[in-house]
């Protein structure tokens, strides 16, 4: 009964663990819901992780009370990620990086912020509303760290097929930012162009300027499956993503 009541906990607990990656947070959240390591364990090595094994990132895993354990279960799954061979008609993303461009060429890189998906019906109760919840997406922190102009360029090693650029709400009730999302579309993203810079990089553009005094995100999956959209794949695995924010000047 025990181990039932454990099993049910861990497969609806939060979104994080609900998507097909798992993240550092997502960890902590299971050792602090009183899950057992044997269970925690399992789920590292039979799930794709993105996980972050700085000695930062080890050194917050430990003060939040993860087990060495699993803290070394996280590592080896890490090394796995990084040396197992692509899966033929998969794009990833995360091992990549993303710069802005400045006029001189000047390269500043972006550091990913975490990203915490939720579920609303706050439009349930309308009879005319089609579709399941809204997905809430929030990125973390009230302001990002780097700021470009109006018309930036961007360099990235990932596939344009997994990144997404949106223009972020203000959640006002906290320190965070946001994008929703009804089904599978939102009002909120930013078409791009992109070109092959044919070294594995490749060069993003806004078609259109963007709005001074706003701030945007690239939203980056891990993987996506050939003959799935981004939207359709982003719907089922949003607590997946990553997010490289800005600010416009």
């Amino acid at each position: 009964m025990k181990g039932l009541l454990a099993a049910l906990l861990l497969g609806l607990a939060t979104p994080a663990f609900a998507a097909t990656a798992l993240d550092n947070q997502a960890v902590v959240d299971m050792v602090k819901l009183g899950l057992g390591s044997e269970i925690i364990g399992a789920k590292i090595e039979a799930s794709p992780n993105h996980f972050d094994t700085s000695p930062q990132a080890l050194a917050k895993l430990k003060k939040a009370g993860v087990p060495s354990s699993l803290i070394s279960k996280m590592i080896a799954a890490t090394a796995t990620n990084t040396s197992a061979a692509p899966t033929s008609g998969v794009a990833t993303s995360h091992n990549g990086s993303f710069e802005i461009i400045d006029a001189s060429g000047q390269r500043t890189a972006i550091s990913p912020v975490r990203v915490t998906a939720e579920l609303s019906y706050r439009k349930a109760w309308i009879p005319f509303h089609v579709g399941g919840p809204e997905t809430f997406m929030f990125i973390d922190g009230r302001h990002a760290s780097q700021h470009t102009g109006s018309t930036p360029r961007f360099i990235t090693s990932m596939d344009p097929l997994t990144v997404r650029l949106i223009h972020l709400g203000e959640k006002k009730d906290r320190e965070a930012r946001y994008v929703v999302f009804s089904g599978s579309t939102t009002d909120r993203e930013v078409q791009l162009t992109s070109k092959d810079l044919g070294n594995g990089e490749y060069s993003l553009e806004p078609k259109a300027p963007l709005q001074a005094g706003e701030e945007y995100a690239f939203l980056a999956m891990s993987e996506m499956p050939a003959g799935y959209g981004f939207w359709a794949y982003f719907a089922q695995n949003a607590a997946a993503a990553r997010a490289y924010d800005f600010g416009v000047n």
